[in-house]
């Protein structure tokens, strides 16, 4: 790597269960994908995934939050607007 930096990746997922909340269209977290239950295992712990995944689930993440405030919404949390 001659001349160049090396960017230390200092994020550290701290999740939240959030396996009791609906998904939309009425899907749930369960140990087997079931399209008459409408329940799915597809919902992987993030220390569980591959590199890869992650960046990719990072980056849809904050293109995601930029095109809804690009749409003209607001994200708030205690006082504080993005």
């Amino acid at each position: 790597m001659d001349g160049q930096k090396t960017k230390v990746n200092s994020y550290r997922p701290n999740p939240i269960d959030a396996s009791s909340i609906q998904m939309p269209e009425g899907w749930s977290y369960g140990e087997n994908r079931d399209d008459d239950a409408k329940t799915t295992s597809g919902l992987d712990p993030c220390d569980e995934l591959r590199d890869s995944e992650k960046v990719y689930d990072k980056t849809t993440s904050m293109e995601t939050v930029k095109l809804i405030v690009k749409l003209g919404y607001r994200i708030e949390k205690g006082g504080h607007t993005l």
